[in-house]
């Protein structure tokens, strides 16, 4: 049995976020506008607030109600991308990419394919990307969002109150239920 080639991929990443403005995202789109958004520096794992209070995007928000200044956050998409080499080539053996912590709606490409899609935070993604892997120049690049649209749709509380209705549409999320403000 040949020895699994294992890349870490932590570390430096980069980080966009598009608002839609232009053109609307449905399914697997990646803006048109991608090559031309602004990226910043990001770490992963890590979390979209702290690439962009480190970029100086967002002030701290664990100081006073600053978190109140970051609630747009979550109505963006945002693209994490990072480019890469193989060390060795993965000839006759499978690959796998293997991703933890998406949160929550994602959609993966690599080299300008989709090669998966995941909707669980509280689940690894794995996908077999056999034969899709380059020697070179490799480029992974992960759409996410906080998965709000998921749940617009579907039907909340048994109350017909907006407010109940919209503060019990958050369990069909499958994340962790802090990361929606109950606490």
């Amino acid at each position: 049995m040949m020895t699994p080639l294992t890349l870490d991929l932590t570390g430096r990443w980069e980080l966009a976020g598009f608002d839609g403005y232009g053109q609307m995202l449905t399914g697997t789109d990646l803006p048109a506008a991608l090559p031309n958004l602004l990226w910043i520096d990001a770490e992963v794992p890590g979390s979209v607030y702290r690439d962009l209070m480190r970029a100086g995007w967002l002030p701290d928000l664990y100081a006073a109600c600053n978190t109140l200044a970051a609630r747009w956050v979550e109505d963006d998409y945002w693209f994490y991308r990072r480019r890469f080499d193989l060390s060795e080539p993965p000839a006759g053996r499978r690959a796998y990419l293997v991703l933890e912590g998406l949160d929550l709606d994602a959609v993966v490409y690599l080299n300008g394919a989709v090669v998966g899609e995941h909707h669980n935070a509280l689940r690894p993604l794995r996908i077999e990307v056999t034969g899709r892997l380059q020697p070179r120049d490799n480029e992974l690049i992960v759409r996410l969002n906080s998965g709000k649209l998921l749940a617009s749709d579907r039907r909340g509380g048994d109350y017909n109150l907006e407010l109940t209705a919209a503060a019990t549409k958050r369990a069909w999320l499958r994340k962790p239920q802090y990361g929606c403000r109950w606490d």
